[in-house]
């Protein structure tokens, strides 16, 4: 009778241990939940009678609310990088629309180009029909009298050695093709890879704008995505730039049209008067002179 007596209280005390235990587990997890740790779980076992269904319950919930936490956090990421995109391709294109002068646009491309991708260098080429390329290449802390002196590779060249990023950027591994720019334009700039993004405008493609980046930065969706929106920017305000450029040009042109026109009137002027000067100084001379004679002999 004793021995059942305390085998019983045994078992007592045993379950209320154990229950006590998942209590207390489960208020564990509760107050992690409750402070925002929303990785806590009970991670019990199945089949633990009831306190196991709503230690189960706490678990799913807790993994609802952490994948809409990821999912929230996920959205405002993405929010946060199409503001900061935003606002990169603004600030480019306030700065851009400032200039109005060709090269003044040219090296405000690659500056900000360099400085909001986080690359060493970028250049910009413009293609011109009748005339050599334009080409411009800055970026942070470079030579500027060497990288004059820089030529980029043709746009054949670059298609036929560049893999295809997207629909838009060309990348060449210039360590694999180490001749495609020049030895010391490359020791100096200390790149791997050189990105090209076409500039178009219209419909039709106007330049392109290279990116010169390092191994380790590599460029991923993202930056792509900003490429792209910063080669659309570049493309306007180079067309800007060489409308008002022409416009300079025809102004000039115009202008010395004028002078010439003005020069030859005047020219014209000074001939006629010249003739007529000598026309008619004789006959004023002639008739000086008789008028000379009558008055000397009108005394008589």
């Amino acid at each position: 009778m004793i021995g059942a007596v305390l085998a019983l209280s045994i078992a007592w005390v045993g379950t209320q241990f154990f229950f006590l235990r998942q209590v207390n587990s489960l208020v564990s997890v509760t107050q992690r939940l409750s402070n925002g740790d929303l990785s806590a779980r009970t991670n019990w076992s199945p089949g633990q009678g009831e306190l196991g269904q709503l230690a189960r319950a706490f678990d799913e919930m807790a993994t609802t609310l952490q994948r809409r936490e990821q999912e929230q956090q996920w959205a405002q990421n993405q929010i946060q990088q199409q503001t900061e995109r935003a606002e990169a391709l603004a600030r480019i294109a306030s700065r851009l629309n400032a200039k109005l002068e060709l090269d003044s646009v040219l090296r405000a491309v690659c500056d900000e180009t360099s400085r909001t991708l986080n690359v060493p260098a970028a250049g910009v080429v413009v293609y011109q029909q009748a005339e050599e390329d334009l080409f411009h290449i800055g970026g942070p802390n470079l030579d500027a009298t060497l990288l004059a002196h820089a030529r980029p590779p043709t746009r054949t060249r670059l298609i036929a050695l560049a893999t295809q990023l997207d629909t838009l950027p060309l990348q060449v591994d210039l360590q694999a093709h180490p001749h495609l720019i020049q030895t010391k334009i490359r020791r100096l700039l200390n790149v791997r890879y050189l990105i090209c993004a076409d500039l178009i405008h219209e419909g039709s493609i106007i330049g392109r704008l290279d990116l010169f980046t390092s191994e380790e930065a590599l460029i991923g969706e993202e930056e792509l995505t900003l490429l792209k929106g910063i080669a659309n920017g570049a493309a306007l305000a180079i067309t800007n730039a060489r409308l008002y450029t022409a416009l300079r040009l025809q102004e000039k042109i115009r202008a010395d049209l004028l002078h010439q026109v003005i020069g030859a009137q005047e020219d014209e002027r000074m001939r006629i008067a010249r003739e007529l000067h000598d026309e008619t100084s004789p006959e004023l001379n002639s008739n000086a002179s008789r008028s000379g004679y009558h008055k000397h002999r009108h005394p008589e």
